[in-house]
């Protein structure tokens, strides 16, 4: 199997389209469709046939999802996104997308990012 490291898979590229679409005012999981839609764009180069390069999107779409969740979230609530930081693994990403402002730091509590690590583990092994 291809290794991707996940901390590598960013929004740079596509970050102002995305934040255009989900700054529509539409139900919440539409804007999520057309952004993985949307995504899609972006990674022409990937042959579909193959089925290292299907895991690798699907890698990709795994480490988007909480920043686009995250982006969808903020801008609902009329609050400017918070972006991603290299030094926080994916929840505590998440949460800090989620809950930090440009003026005020939000520290993750260790055991909240611990309860959304197990939560997605849970849920990924049921589905």
């Amino acid at each position: 199997m291809l290794s991707v490291n996940i901390r590598s898979i960013n929004l740079a590229g596509p970050h102002e389209i995305l934040l255009k679409i989900t700054q529509m005012n539409a139900p919440p999981m539409a804007v999520m469709v057309a952004v993985v839609g949307a995504l899609s764009a972006f990674f022409s180069e990937l042959d579909f046939s193959n089925l290292e390069h299907r895991w690798l999107a699907g890698v990709r779409i795994c480490a988007k999802f909480p920043t686009l969740a995250a982006l969808s979230y903020k801008t609902s609530i009329g609050e400017p996104p918070v972006w991603p930081r290299a030094d926080l693994g994916y929840a505590e990403n998440f949460l800090h997308m989620m809950f930090a402002t440009p003026i005020e730091e939000y520290t993750v509590n260790p055991i909240h990012a611990k309860a959304i690590d197990v939560f997605l583990i849970l849920h990924a092994d049921h589905e």
